[in-house]
């Protein structure tokens, strides 16, 4: 039987028609058709959709004969790229036998002391094996990440069942032996395990290392949450310690510190990059004291540099510190563990030191901005000013498109803005209470943005600036009916979240986010430019200025709706991060 299949792939846009000639009509399935079709164009059977008379076939076990389909008819074909099947299946039945053998023959146990004292060679073959299979995995199919061909490769991994060999695999690489402090010369089955320990950790390092390629995007990250696998990565990250000293002495004395800190530094991009992600995450990586302990320490380039930690751990691990405050609820914990006061000393050292670290810089500032700004944190006055000076001094010193380089030469992508929008509402001014709040609030709020109900339907930089003097004087108390906000009261006034210095880095970040076509994307798809539209209405000149050129990179911009310039004025009032999803 004979068909054919017009297709469009969307790797180079490429287009075309392929013949397929199949054994016979009856019992084919959409499914026997797919795999002939990937047999034929390499078009992974997942990313494939297929459709017959305009009609997509969801149904894989659908046969033909219920489509009424004749000899010679065509299918219409769209899929991501073609893989390089016979590549990835060499190092995929490497990996999918190691599995196996991990279950049957180990039964995820490491091998006894038989098996070391006949077979040792064989042992170090099989690592060997598995090793290089993962190395080429992620150097020569998961990389570049930001590709469309990388996607598909991705999905025919767990499409041929890689990624649960990959588990099993990562799981048995967290087995050490145990380890007598003195290991006599003359002990050969000491000295082996010793070795296969050795061996282990850098099976651990590799699993990692797969691991923080093949989870650069959000689906990706959203997939290995799924599977539960956090906790083994918090365990990676805090190596050594989830070892006993007194039955693993080799892993805290320095014989093994450098595989050691290899397998923390692949941790941490893992956690780094889904901790982004996921709000719980955020909230329980905030509650593990040991865990910010770790990631302060490796902030810190006084400790961790002499460590032997690069500078790059050093940023990742600031920039997942930074992460955690993406939930509203880790404000609190990081403070009350000591957290912020940690970072003001490291960001105070960074900024005094005549070179120190631009990025890194940043994502401590950023950290700072966000714990500061959060509603429901209460800090001293003390502490709010050396923040302050702290931010004002990395202002001087750095221009935004620094840091816009700097991400872009790592493909960085960001999962969501919101964040940073919230720093560019945090203005922090302090109103005097007046004696009927609720009355005067209403009045000034319909005042305020009765002038701005006007032509919006492009941003004319003009209209803008005529209203400078106008950044929302209004000398009443907040709305009080956001669920679950606090404000820093005193007994006749009260202030918003965040300061001057803490909006002027929330603009700074927004120059230089809105700087990069995917991160004004991923603007549009959180519908956050209307906000931004209503908050450069409220700017001093000069940041307005800085807010506006900025939003020139969007084309068509509607004037904002009602709903969204109340949530703005309420974003002031309130933090950005309360209001946003209301």
């Amino acid at each position: 039987m004979e068909l054919f299949v017009d297709y469009r792939c969307e790797y180079r846009e490429e287009t075309g028609k392929i013949k397929l000639s199949l054994p016979r009509f009856e019992g084919i399935s959409i499914r026997d058709v797919k795999f002939a079709i990937q047999d034929a164009i390499r078009a992974p059977v997942c990313d494939q959709r297929l459709f017959y008379q305009d009609r997509l076939l969801t149904d894989d076990s659908m046969l033909l004969s219920r489509l009424y389909f004749r000899e010679g008819d065509c299918f219409k074909l769209n899929f991501l790229s073609p893989v390089n099947i016979s590549g990835m299946k060499s190092e995929l039945n490497v990996l999918k036998g190691a599995a196996k053998e991990i279950v049957d023959v180990l039964e995820r146990q490491l091998p006894d002391n038989s098996r070391i004292e006949n077979d040792y060679i064989g042992l170090l073959r099989f690592f060997y094996r598995v090793q290089v299979a993962l190395e080429k995995l992620a150097a020569e199919f998961f990389h570049p990440w930001k590709c469309i061909r990388t996607d598909a490769h991705r999905h025919f991994f767990v499409q041929e069942g890689g990624f649960d060999a990959f588990l099993e695999v990562f799981k048995f690489s967290r087995e050490l032996f145990m380890n007598e402090d003195e290991i006599e010369e003359e002990d050969i089955l000491e000295q082996r395990k010793y070795n296969l320990n050795r061996v282990q950790l850098v099976l651990q390092q590799c699993c990692l290392d797969l691991l923080w390629v093949f989870s650069e995007r959000a689906e990706d990250r959203e997939f290995v949450l799924s599977k539960s696998i956090l906790p083994m990565l918090f365990n990676a990250l805090l190596l050594p310690h989830p070892y006993p000293v007194e039955s693993f002495p080799t892993l805290h004395d320095g014989r093994l510190a450098t595989l050691v800190l290899q397998v923390n530094e692949a941790a941490i991009g893992c956690v780094g990059g889904l901790v982004e992600l996921d709000p719980n995450a955020q909230e329980v990586v905030s509650k593990m004291s040991q865990l910010i302990d770790k990631l302060v320490f490796m902030i810190d380039r006084c400790q961790s540099m002499r460590a032997g930690y690069s500078l790059f751990s050093s940023q990742v691990a600031a920039n997942t510190l930074f992460y955690c405050t993406f939930n509203v609820k880790s404000a609190t914990t990081l403070v009350d563990c000591g957290a912020l006061d940690k970072i003001i000393d490291i960001t105070t050292n960074l900024l005094d030191e005549m070179h120190g670290d631009t990025p890194l810089r940043y994502y401590c500032c950023l950290f700072l901005a966000r714990i500061l700004s959060a509603p429901l944190v209460r800090v001293e006055k003390d502490t709010k000013s050396t923040v302050d000076v702290l931010i004002n001094k990395f202002l001087e010193r750095h221009i935004p498109s620094e840091i816009s380089e700097w991400e872009e030469s790592l493909s960085f992508e960001w999962v969501t803005i919101v964040p940073l929008v919230h720093l560019a509402f945090a203005a922090g001014k302090e109103w005097k209470k007046t004696t009927n709040p609720t009355i005067q609030e209403k009045n000034n709020v319909e005042s305020h943005f009765a002038s701005h109900s006007t032509n919006m339907a492009t941003l004319d930089s003009s209209k803008m600036v005529s209203d400078s003097d106008t950044n929302l004087d209004m000398n009443t108390s907040p709305l009080s009916g956001i669920r679950g906000c606090e404000m820093v009261c005193l007994s006749n006034q009260f202030t918003w979240p965040g300061s001057s210095a803490i909006q002027r880095l929330g603009i700074f970040s927004l120059v230089h986010m809105l700087s990069i076509k995917d991160n004004q994307k991923l603007a549009l798809s959180q519908n956050l430019v209307p906000y931004l539209v209503c908050l450069s209405w409220q700017l001093d000149p000069e940041n307005r200025g800085k807010l506006i050129a900025s939003l020139a990179n969007f084309q068509n911009i509607s004037p904002p709706s009602l709903k969204i310039t109340v949530k703005s004025v309420l974003s002031f009032v309130n933090g950005f991060d309360m209001v946003f999803n209301l």
